[in-house]
């Protein structure tokens, strides 16, 4: 029976998490559920890393039938006669969709679900299918289906299957959502509506707070009711993220994009409340040096601060990965964009490294820079815990996020104020000209 189901509880689960007292579900749910529920009794664990090779695309990539080659977990890149090979948690070759990705990254969508925060990276070259693996379905002028939802779009469906399921044994499930990009080294707050329809936005700031945790001064939380809302919201920022068509891609995307859930449970199995972040981030692609001349001066910025800020990332994960914890400096001062990525790299936090190659044959020196990159990041350890929710830091952020948003406001008001005078006094100029016969 149901009421018989819903005591049944695994030695471990009911050690670490007051939740599982409650949990409902089949039997594979149950043991998704429980081993998840035993991983919380060792904290510590690597990043985990998912190797994926972008679907090809027909009549368009020459392929590499030769260099690439996934046996099981281990992938194998041969390179002028060198063969690089490596075991990962997972590889994926162009035949896997969608769905398939997603069940190496539902754990980490479901840790975020029970307190803990998680992190999920799309790191790969230009062009490799980042941006389609986490927003695939949520692009503007992109295609609806089921076949194309990322990471994103199923992300948002658990998270609100939960949040159902939750109500009936009495916990309150409170979703909201922020997203922002790092373009040029500057973070821009991708939710924040523009008062002149364009894409420029004011920078933000980021601060440490006296528990010396890192976070974005201002940045815009937006609270979700249902999932409707969530992909109306999403679709809209992703028109605000700055685009660029290159030789690899015709909207290549020219900045870092991070997306923010931040899931408060409180009542019921949550007992005291649980407060937790699940982070998409979409990281910029790497692009060889061209010719000066052949780039436009914007174009050159971008691609000079995209590869500056990835090389400050490798150099934070190569020190990470080689280091005795807390016995050396770790670089990420070297750039924002690792200031923002400390907590997932070394913090309390869950990670995934989606580690995205290309099919195609001109891409062998990017997918080894790429893999490379990868075998490093599973040596790097993390300690993730369960957070409860602290009322005092919820309403600070509040009051944090309330300020900010009168201060863009009150910036508003000052704007509509100048275009009205500025207005009237055109108006009054052309009263007082003399009429032309």
């Amino acid at each position: 029976s149901t009421r018989a189901r819903t005591r049944e509880i695994h030695p471990a689960a009911a050690r670490t998490s007051p939740a599982a007292v409650s949990f409902v579900g089949s039997r594979v749910e149950r043991e998704s559920f429980f081993a998840l529920m035993a991983r919380t009794q060792n904290p510590e664990e690597p990043i985990r890393v998912i190797v994926r090779v972008r679907p090809p695309q027909s009549g368009r990539d020459d392929l590499d039938v030769d260099s690439l080659a996934i046996r099981g977990d281990t992938v194998q890149l041969i390179r002028k006669q060198r063969t690089f090979s490596a075991q990962f948690d997972a590889a994926l070759d162009g035949e896997a969709d969608q769905r398939s990705l997603f069940s190496h990254i539902r754990p980490a969508c479901e840790a975020a679900l029970d307190g803990i925060n998680a992190t999920v990276l799309a790191y790969g070259q230009t062009g490799s299918g980042k941006t389609h693996t986490i927003f695939g379905g949520l692009l503007p002028d992109e295609q609806e289906g089921e076949e194309r939802t990322g990471i994103a779009g199923r992300a948002l469906h658990q998270i609100f299957e939960h949040a159902a399921c939750a109500a009936t044994c009495g916990t309150r499930v409170m979703v909201s959502a922020s997203m922002l990009e790092v373009y040029n080294e500057t973070l821009r707050d991708l939710l924040l509506p523009s008062v002149d329809g364009g894409h420029e936005r004011p920078a933000l700031a980021l601060r440490e707070s006296e528990s010396r945790e890192t976070y974005v001064q201002g940045l815009t939380e937006v609270p979700l009711h249902d999932a409707a809302a969530a992909v109306a919201l999403i679709r809209r920022a992703l028109r605000m993220r700055a685009i660029r068509a290159t030789d690899a891609n015709a909207r290549s995307s020219r900045s870092h994009a991070v997306l923010q859930f931040i899931v408060e449970q409180r009542g019921g199995s949550a007992r005291g409340g649980l407060r937790s972040r699940f982070c998409l981030v979409d990281l910029a692609g790497s692009e060889r040096a061209m010719a000066a001349e052949l780039l436009a001066r914007d174009h050159q910025r971008e691609r000079c601060q995209i590869n500056t800020s990835l090389t400050a990332l490798a150099k934070c994960v190569h020190a990470l990965s080689v280091s005795t914890r807390g016995e050396s400096h770790i670089p990420f001062r070297d750039s924002v964009l690792t200031r923002l990525l400390q907590p997932a790299l070394s913090g309390n936090s869950r990670t995934v490294l989606l580690a995205m190659l290309s099919p195609t044959a001109d891409a062998v020196e990017n997918n080894l820079s790429t893999l490379r990159f990868a075998d490093r990041a599973k040596r790097v350890t993390l300690t993730a815990a369960r957070n409860p929710a602290d009322v005092s830091e919820t309403l600070q952020q509040q009051r944090e996020r309330y300020e900010a948003h009168i201060h863009r406001l009150k910036q508003t008001v000052q704007r509509l104020r100048l275009a009205l005078r500025s207005a009237g006094h055109r108006a009054e100029s052309t009263a007082m000209r003399p009429p032309a016969f």
